[in-house]
Formats: C-alpha cells, sequence, structure tokens
C-alpha cells in the first residue's frame, strides 16, 4: 500500500446542500473530495475555524477517551474507495500496541484534526477518486 499524505484544504456545500470535504494532496496537485454528513462537516469546521464549543463535542471526547487510556492518533487513512464508499481507518498507539480501527472518513478526519495527526490516502483510492483542477480555468 502505497500512502499519500493529505490536509484538509476546505469543507465545502454544493448547490442542493450536500457537503463535502476536500483533502488535497500535501506535495501534489491532486484534490479527494469526500462526501460527508453534516454533522461530520460541522465538527470538522469547528476546528478549521479555531472555535471552541462550550460542551465538547462528540470526537473531542472520543479524542479525550484515547487519551485518558494512554493512547494516541498516530494517523488517519483513508484507504477504500467501494461503490462510491470512501472507508478510512485510524490507528491508534501507545508505547506497546497498535490497533487500526474501522472508521468513516469524516470520524477519522475530525478526530485527525483534533489530534494534530498525519492524514494520508491510499494510492488507489486517490487513482478512483482525486480530481487535478485546471490551473487554465478561473477558480469559482
Amino acid at each position: 500500500m502505497k500512502l499519500i499524505e493529505m490536509a484538509i484544504d476546505s469543507v465545502r456545500v454544493n448547490p442542493q446542500n450536500q457537503k463535502v470535504v476536500i483533502l488535497k494532496e500535501k506535495d501534489g496537485e491532486r484534490y479527494l473530495p469526500i462526501w460527508i454528513s453534516d454533522h461530520g462537516a460541522e465538527s470538522i469546521q469547528v476546528c478549521i475555524d479555531g472555535l471552541k464549543p462550550l460542551r465538547p463535542l462528540t470526537h473531542d471526547v472520543m479524542l479525550d477517551i484515547i487519551h485518558t487510556v494512554g493512547f494516541r492518533v498516530e494517523n488517519v487513512i483513508m484507504n477504500d474507495l467501494a461503490s462510491d464508499t470512501h472507508y478510512a481507518k485510524i490507528t491508534l498507539s501507545n508505547n506497546s500496541e497498535i490497533y487500526e480501527i474501522d472508521s468513516r472518513p469524516s470520524d477519522a478526519l475530525a478526530l485527525a484534526i483534533r489530534a494534530s495527526s498525519p492524514i494520508y490516502a491510499d494510492e488507489d483510492v486517490m487513482k478512483k477518486a482525486s480530481i487535478v483542477l485546471d490551473s487554465d480555468k478561473p477558480q469559482q
């Protein structure tokens, strides 16, 4: 499995009010759009905007639990795409154990942004779903 390091570029809304998180290849020109739920979009956007809710959101609680039991979020990987559904894994570790947890991409990304953990996409996923913006066309 060849992994490509990614960064969250933005969370967007299409004309049908569907949310999409856009990942950008760190050392390249490809973008990976992943459709997500309203809840997932809000949880990611809160961190992008640097907002601190009065009470912890679900992903804040998840990260607190992970840290309380002595683990850290090593990375998240967008590891598969099948039937237009993206799949992700969260890698957790402590000094002696490593666990890979199956996850929805939105949950993995919301957790990664809170933990300042690297985000990766499998090259096969990038080949199937990434796009390159045409630099000759004006951006909207």
